[in-house]
């Protein structure tokens, strides 16, 4: 399963699909959504992250990066792009659900794509326990304290010979949108037109809005391809 930068404490998209779908049912892929784009487009308007801002070509993008204040906080790159003609659209009206979820999971299965926001950890809201303070006095015996301690830990280290597992966390999952394989149309893989080309895996409604899903730092095209063909039933 593909996944976007999150913590590496946290467990795949995979493994929180997983405890959020029917019994049963079939997982095609899961991938994690921090940014979630929604744009308004035009008849014919072209696809990708740099359409919104009317830029066909590398060069054109680059004069705009030089153009641009250099105190400006450039916005973060999308996980997924909510694409529409009007606030009527499907995925306009499912990509106003989405709307202030912090983390999102996309999940396709054979009959939905369903999204859920990921809640926060348990451990998460724990309070951070202050630090003890520091004694004051000093001398002979702090010293030979602190060498005790040292001295313990290394030999705690040296001892432990167990092997340790890195502990991962699940996610308390709020399920957002349900998204029916009757209104999804079809998926294919498209780039944005670039010279360095950013390829993505493009999901049309039947209504001709729908998303589009750039997974994160995955870039080559053959990825995508691999992606569409899990959608389209492929053996993982």
């Amino acid at each position: 399963m593909i996944r976007t930068s999150l913590p590496t404490e946290t467990a795949g998209p995979a493994a929180h699909a997983r405890t959020l779908l029917n019994p049963g049912e079939p997982l095609l892929w899961a991938t994690f959504a921090q940014h979630i784009l929604h744009e308004k487009r035009g008849v014919g308007a072209a696809g990708g992250k740099l359409a919104k801002a009317g830029l066909s070509t590398l060069d054109s993008f680059i004069a705009a990066l030089d153009d641009a204040p250099d105190d400006r906080d450039p916005a973060p790159t999308p996980d997924v792009i909510a694409f529409f003609r009007t606030d009527q659209d499907l995925a306009a009206q499912y990509g106003r659900r989405l709307k202030g979820s912090p983390r999102s999971l996309f999940m396709l299965t054979p009959a939905r794509l369903h999204v859920a926001m990921l809640g926060i950890h348990p451990d998460d809201a724990q309070p951070v326990p202050e630090p003890e303070p520091e004694l004051e006095s000093t001398g002979k015996k702090n010293v030979f304290a602190a060498f005790v301690d040292n001295v313990r830990e290394v030999a705690a280290a040296v001892t432990d010979t167990k092997p340790r597992r890195r502990k991962v966390s699940l996610h308390p999952l709020h399920p957002l949108v349900d998204i029916p394989r009757a209104q999804i149309a079809d998926f294919a893989v498209e780039s944005d037109g670039v010279a360095r080309k950013a390829h993505y895996l493009r999901m049309e409604l039947a209504d001709r809005s729908g998303f589009e899903f750039f997974c994160g730092v995955v870039k080559e095209r053959d990825q995508y391809e691999r992606l569409l063909a899990l959608t389209l039933g492929a053996p993982e």
